[in-house]
């Protein structure tokens, strides 16, 4: 797996020769260990994008609540495009208000977490695998309220319950 955050307005890393000199990639390990360090990253990023996704997120206030949450969801479900990965790539906040909110379920979530975050939720990353691999396959943001923890994905219609065999979080 390749991490990396990347720095243009292309949208494919992989097949861009400027991205791929101007991309931070390092190899991890497949596993649980591997989404462990995945998910680290994907933490940093999302506090480091705190300013940058704080616009995004006061303007689907009104007071904060639960209502902000189902609005910041909102706003992902229409603002992003969702795209398929070869290589795993991390996008930070910056890099996706630049370049038009465009990845995948991991980028989406950093989103997420950084406009829930910069509003005083607290937040987290949740990796999922639906069977026994040993690879996780899908990451989303949770943000706490109250005592519960309610998922925004914009990459699965609104409200799923996930079926999954193991699952790991890391907080924002």
């Amino acid at each position: 797996m390749n991490l990396s955050e990347a720095n243009s307005s292309l949208s494919t890393t992989e097949s861009d020769p400027f991205l791929m000199r101007n991309t931070k990639w390092s190899w991890i390990p497949g596993g649980p260990a591997g989404t462990l360090i995945t998910l680290e990253a994907m933490a940093n990023l999302a506090r480091k994008g705190l300013n940058d996704a704080y616009p995004f997120a006061i303007a689907c206030i009104e007071n904060v609540d639960a209502l902000t949450i189902r609005k910041v969801d909102g706003f992902l479900r229409s603002s992003f495009v969702y795209r398929e990965e070869e290589n795993e790539v991390l996008r930070g906040v910056d890099w996706l208000v630049a370049h038009g909110f465009e990845g995948d379920c991991d980028d989406m979530a950093i989103m997420g977490a950084s406009m829930t975050k910069s509003i005083g939720f607290p937040s987290r990353f949740t990796a999922i695998k639906p069977y026994n691999p040993d690879e996780f396959e899908h990451v989303f943001c949770e943000v706490r309220i109250g005592t519960d923890w309610v998922p925004i994905d914009p990459t699965v219609p609104y409200g799923t319950v996930y079926q999954h065999y193991g699952m790991v979080h890391e907080y924002v």
